[in-house]
């Protein structure tokens, strides 16, 4: 626990860090994931999310997703999808955003009540500028190590957990004009509150450059409040 402690004190330090730049953003994000487990190790996954800019850089994404996950082996999952966004903006053209997307998870080690997991992915980004019929395309690559800490006992139906992780992005050259991330972190709380759903609030440190601030770093703090429905049959 000693481990997780400080791993959490540096998560909470780097964001204090974020926080004292210049070129600054906080955003809201809320989720609800409801999900449904198949036979064969077969999950299916639809996602519905708002995300709001907050202050100065105000602006507003609505998005839907839909993802199937199979499990191959004990400890690995294959995942992939398409994804849609809708990005509204005060003060510039609004954009679209269609996404799909391809991946691995592989969840290991597992250490008492931590359990680790490595998701690999391959992003192909198509945008749609309204208002001026620019259309652009990007492929980002991306990899996030995450860890889940339990601290209810194994007998328990509700519990909290702790969620952490750190996430890097690789992005093509040919999308220098869209929006780019670089790297992220996440730390939170999360309560199981029963077989069908999950409650999560995490806080996340980005460091990104805005595509209509070309050359601009920018960093931001995101805070995310997530549930989970899982449907059962």
């Amino acid at each position: 626990m000693k481990r997780v402690s400080l791993t959490l004190f540096f998560l909470i330090i780097c964001n204090t860090i974020v926080s004292a730049q210049s070129n600054y953003f906080n955003q809201l994000w809320f989720d609800f994931v409801p999900y449904r487990k198949f036979n064969h190790g077969i999950s299916v996954y639809g996602d519905l999310g708002y995300r709001s800019g907050v202050g100065s850089n105000r602006w507003d994404r609505v998005y839907l997703m839909g993802s199937v996950r199979w499990k191959v082996l004990d400890i690995v999952e294959l995942r992939g999808g398409p994804r849609v966004y809708f990005d509204f903006y005060p003060e510039f053209n609004d954009v679209f955003e269609f996404r799909l997307w391809q991946g691995v998870n592989v969840k290991w080690p597992e250490i008492g009540r931590v359990k680790f997991a490595h998701l690999g992915r391959v992003e192909e980004r198509f945008f749609y500028t309204f208002n001026s019929d620019r259309h652009s395309f990007a492929m980002r690559y991306r990899y996030r190590l995450s860890l889940s800490v339990r601290l209810g006992g194994e007998g328990l139906k509700r519990y909290f957990y702790l969620p952490a992780s750190g996430e890097l992005f690789f992005n093509s050259k040919n999308g220098s004009d869209v929006y780019h991330s670089s790297g992220r972190i996440m730390a939170g709380l999360g309560y199981v509150w029963s077989e069908k759903i999950t409650y999560q609030f995490t806080m996340t440190a980005e460091r990104t450059r805005e595509y209509r601030i070309r050359g601009v770093e920018l960093a931001g703090l995101y805070y995310q409040f997530k549930v989970s429905y899982r449907v059962l049959k």
